[in-house]
C-alpha cells in the first residue's frame, strides 16, 4: 500500500500492478500517514466483519477508516482542533488508535471513527512540531515480531 499527495494505494506487490486507489476526497493533496490495523475475527456489528483489516489514514487534522479489501471509506473523523501538521498514528488496542495532530493526542475507536477522549499535550504557541508516540507495549512487539 502506498500513500501519498492525498491519495492511497493498493499495489500486488509481485506483478506491480495497481488493485485500487481512493483519492481521499477532502484530504487535498498533503502527505499522509498510514496505519493497518488487522480486524477481530469476532468483529463487532456487520460492517466489518468480513473484511480482515482497516487502514487508519491521517493527514492535517483529519483520520479516515479504509477497507482494506475495496479501499472505500468507511468512516472520517475531522479532528476538533487537530491543525495542519502530519499527524502521527500507533494502536492502542484491538479496537482503538491513537492519533498524534497538532497539540493533541486523541484516541480514536477504528470501527465507526469517534473520537473517544483528547488530550492536549504541548503550549507551543506557534507552529507545533511533529508528535511523536510509543508505549511499552508497542516497543516490545515491534522487538519480537
Amino acid at each position: 500500500y502506498v500513500g501519498m499527495n492525498g491519495c492511497l494505494i493498493a499495489l500486488n506487490l509481485i506483478k506491480g500492478t495497481e488493485i485500487w486507489r481512493n483519492s481521499l476526497s477532502g484530504m487535498g493533496y498533503n502527505e499522509i500517514s498510514l496505519l493497518v490495523v488487522n480486524i477481530n475475527s469476532e468483529g463487532e456489528g456487520t460492517s466489518h466483519e468480513a473484511q480482515s483489516s482497516i487502514f487508519i489514514v491521517a493527514s492535517h487534522g483529519k483520520v479516515y477508516g479504509i477497507n482494506s479489501e475495496s479501499g472505500d471509506i468507511i468512516w472520517k473523523n475531522k479532528l476538533k482542533n487537530g491543525g495542519y501538521e502530519l499527524p502521527s498514528l500507533m494502536i492502542d488496542s484491538t479496537d482503538k488508535v491513537l492519533v498524534g495532530c497538532g497539540k493533541l493526542v486523541y484516541k480514536i475507536n477504528i470501527y465507526d471513527g469517534k473520537t473517544i477522549w483528547q488530550k492536549k499535550v504541548s503550549t507551543c504557541l506557534l507552529s507545533c512540531s511533529h508528535v511523536t508516540m510509543a508505549t511499552h507495549q508497542s516497543s516490545l512487539q515491534n522487538a519480537f515480531t
